[in-house]
């Protein structure tokens, strides 16, 4: 309390890209006052550093900044590589709960969800097998084995040597991507509160299991740094003849089976860390230690035969002296690629029938008009591992092919397997190019009614005569239709599932159809023209020729990317913008991902807010103390960090969320942690945030990005209000509207209140603004920026939110 003024605090939490703390406060000096290096609560500043004490209004202003979490530091850089591994690990929170709607979970469900998670274990495998594969091929199989008789320098050099200097290469590269993934430390989860247990049952952001670190999860990367060796160790006998070898034929063998026993372990192991759990963790604990301690046992033993073996393969491979042979790849590369094809192309359609059998058992399949329906009817599990897989094949195909092309080796000679991605890609490329014409389609189909819409929303009469027409000054109708291509533009996001499903069924047909011609050979008909990547047929060459110059303009722009990324935090933060959405979630799957943030970020925000809580006695009236205003990514942190907080302090917060992603990405992407029952019950429900009108979520409808939370099925009915001069009228629907309640008109800003069923009794709003905003009724467009995704802070009717949230009179 300063001068009879009540101090509140406006907390904002930035969303991707990891917005600079000046932008975020609109101030050329901020100072930071909390935190560490990698989590910062900044204030504004004077040109001496010094924090700027709050506003007349009593408001003090902090930016909480997690960006430098993603992309901080240089080496994060390299993160790109790590993409299809992060999108096989987030697959797994993508699966649909066993319970629904607070229904408790039949046993089939539970099954149908734990096989689908030792799936994803098994695929997670096969592409740190293949990662271990194509460095192999890239420094054992070109470099050693092909080139190195043609090298000058090394003819005085044993072949052994050489093979053995391309077998430490190859562990050297994987020993980088285990360092890269990185361990989180030992995290203090957020205490224990009602607000959490009353929750348990409907998200699992409640659990402190998600937030427990990854104890047990470096037994995960343990199990993938002992494949990657194992796929070494086995091509490293590639060198020596097996005919009569006895060495050889062992440590194939051994090999062979340590390799199997791993995969086992991954299947049965569970979830390392315990995020992902259907139990808490302390229920969970009882039943599983004893299996998780054998899991250990037989990782640790796998791990002390594959060195056994490295090092009896290595002094032998010292003695040998056979060189490669031109033309001819290495010995036991060809059978292994075709096996870990078999192996990923089952596991997936496995994965598929598995996720099926979840989301029929849980009447997901048949929830079709929900706003919260899960994408792909419960699928997108399914449909993100196929993707993440078909970019795993497409990294490494890229770069063994851009590697083959300056060794002046023909890609055709590298290995079969490559020919089968080229002519994938091929397709792929077909595939994109009518997504492409599908979406231009779309588009110009959705302008015309959009440009309609537009000229009512801003006043602008669609009906008005050819010599009003002209009268009307041009700048207007320029911004119009900006303005409606802009909004046309952001609707091209509800098409993102049909291409998914589009690149995921595509991938999974390929594969099975190259399964299948291995198996009985030539396909009949418009199967084997579809398969085929011989060169006697022109579309098996044309695809291949488009899929080879696809892959290396990706292996090539990936490395300029990453070149730019290390050397400028700007690029950093573009290019990892996949992390910042992918490394919320925990290690579960695949442990070769960066370090998770929410486990770090979720409890910081709550004791941030709990100490600006605590420096404050509570108020006796409606107001409340701190005003949690969250950006896009940001409203899931802040959304989590809300489970956390006691009743008593939930209603001394005001909420704002804006260019938020919670209805349409979140719930529906990952239904087991953000869903309608969490909002209702956040929103309206005996856990509504604070007293009645504590919660308001602004959107665009430029926004290419995010979207409404509260409000759904936006409808817009075509009236006439004045003879001659047709209008729109919005309605929408929200939780406490049974059916289409109109929108309300702000007189001055021309913002709608979407679905207010009762507009003086909801708890939650939605503000849809209008961008670019439109200061007087009626009148020109001083600013014609189209805002976007973006620059939220700067809208004129910021401060009437924050306002609003408060329950202060505008």
């Amino acid at each position: 309390m300063t001068d009879g003024v009540r101090t509140w605090v406006e907390f904002r939490v930035h969303g991707v890209s990891g917005t600079p703390a000046t932008e975020m406060l609109a101030a050329p000096h901020v100072v930071q006052v909390a935190g560490d290096s990698g989590r910062k609560v900044f204030r504004r500043a004077d040109c001496l550093g010094v924090a700027v004490p709050g506003d007349p209004d009593g408001r003090v202003l902090e930016a909480y900044h997690w960006g430098d979490l993603t992309s901080g530091r240089p080496r994060q850089a390299l993160w790109l590589l790590l993409v299809p591994f992060g999108i096989v690990n987030a697959a797994q929170f993508m699966l649909p709960p066993p319970a629904v709607d607070g229904e408790p979970a039949s046993r089939t469900a539970l099954v149908w969800h734990a096989l689908c998670g030792a799936l994803l274990r098994l695929v997670a495998l096969a592409l740190t097998a293949l990662l271990s594969l194509t460095v192999a091929v890239i420094c054992m199989d070109l470099l050693a084995w092909r080139k190195a008789d043609t090298v000058e320098w090394l003819d005085g050099v044993a072949g052994g040597t050489v093979a053995v200097a391309g077998m430490v290469a190859t562990l050297a590269v994987a020993l980088v991507f285990y360092l890269l993934g990185g361990r989180l430390q030992d995290v203090e989860p957020p205490p224990p509160s009602r607000t959490a247990s009353a929750l348990m049952p409907t998200t699992a952001l409640a659990r402190p299991a998600f937030y427990g670190g990854d104890p047990n999860s470096p037994d995960l990367r343990r199990l993938h740094l002992a494949t990657g060796v194992g796929v070494v160790a086995l091509l490293a006998c590639a060198p020596l003849d097996s005919g009569g070898s006895a060495v050889v034929t062992v440590s194939r063998a051994t090999d062979v089976a340590v390799l199997v026993a791993l995969a086992v372990v991954a299947l049965v192991m569970g979830d390392p860390g315990g995020s992902a759990s259907l139990t808490p963790r302390s229920q969970a604990r009882r039943t599983s230690v004893t299996r998780r301690n054998g899991a250990v046992k037989v990782v640790v033993l796998a791990l002390l035969a594959i060195v056994w073996l490295l090092v009896i393969v290595s002094a032998a491979l010292l003695w040998g002296t056979r060189r490669g042979r031109s033309g001819q790849p290495l010995p036991g590369s060809v059978e292994f690629a075709s096996v870990l094809g078999f192996t990923v192309t089952a596991s997936l359609c496995l994965l598929l029938l598995a996720n099926l059998g979840l989301a029929v058992s849980t009447g997901l399949t048949r929830r079709t008009d929900d706003p919260f329906r899960p994408f792909a009817r419960g699928l997108a599990a399914s449909l993100a591992t196929a993707v993440g897989v078909f970019v795993a094949l497409g990294f490494s195909a890229g770069g063994t092919i851009a590697t083959s092309r300056l060794l002046g080796v023909p890609g055709d000679e590298v290995a079969p397997l490559l020919s089968r991605v080229t002519h994938a890609w091929g397709w792929t490329a077909v595939l994109t190019l009518l997504g492409a014409g599908w979406v231009i389609g779309s588009f110009f189909l959705r302008l015309r009614s959009l440009e309609s819409r537009t000229a009512a929303a801003y006043d602008i009469d669609p009906g008005a005569s050819a010599a009003a027409a002209t009268r009307r000054p041009k700048h207007t109708q320029r911004v119009r239709k900006q303005i409606s291509r802009a909004a046309c533009a952001s609707r091209l996001k509800t098409l993102i599932e049909p291409i998914f499903w589009g690149y995921a069924v595509l991938g999974l047909v390929l594969a099975v159809l190259a399964g299948a011609e291995d198996a009985w050979g030539d396909l009949p008909g418009a199967l084997g023209r579809l398969s085929d990547t011989g060169d006697e047929a022109p579309l098996a060459t044309t695809l291949s020729w488009l899929g080879t110059t696809v892959l290396v303009g990706l292996a090539g722009g990936l490395l300029l990317v990453g070149r730019s990324a290390v050397r400028e935090k700007t690029r950093r933060r573009g290019a990892n913008v996949v992390w910042d959405v992918i490394s919320f979630w925990p290690h579960s799957t695949h442990p070769f991902v960066p370090v998770p943030y929410a486990q770090l970020v979720v409890p910081d925000v709550v004791r941030h807010v709990r100490r600006h809580l605590d420096r404050v006695a509570a108020p006796t009236d409606d107001s409340c103390d701190v005003v949690l205003a969250a950006h896009s990514q940001g409203s899931l942190i802040a959304t989590a960090a809300l489970v956390w907080l006691e009743p008593d302090e939930l209603r001394r917060i005001g909420f704002v969320t804006f260019g938020s992603q919670l209805r349409l990405g979140f719930a529906r992407a990952f239904p087991h942690y953000v869903n309608g029952a969490l909002i209702r019950q956040l929103a309206v429900g005996d856990l509504a945030v604070g007293r009645p009108r504590r919660w308001v979520n602004l959107y665009r409808e430029t926004d290419a990005i995010a979207g409404p939370v509260l409000s759904w099925r936006h409808r817009f009915h075509h009236v006439r209000t004045t003879p001659g001069r047709p209008e729109w009228e919005s309605r929408s629907c929200t939780f406490s509207a049974g059916a289409d309640a109109a929108d309300v008109v702000d007189p001055v800003t021309g913002r709608r209140r979407c679905g207010l069923a009762g507009a003086e009794t909801q708890d939650a709003e939605e503000w849809r603004l209008l961008d670019p905003p439109l200061p007087v009724p009626g009148g020109p467009l001083l600013d014609t920026t189209i805002r976007g995704h973006g620059e939220y802070f700067a809208d004129v009717d910021w401060v009437a939110a924050i306002r609003h949230v408060r329950g202060v009179q505008t």
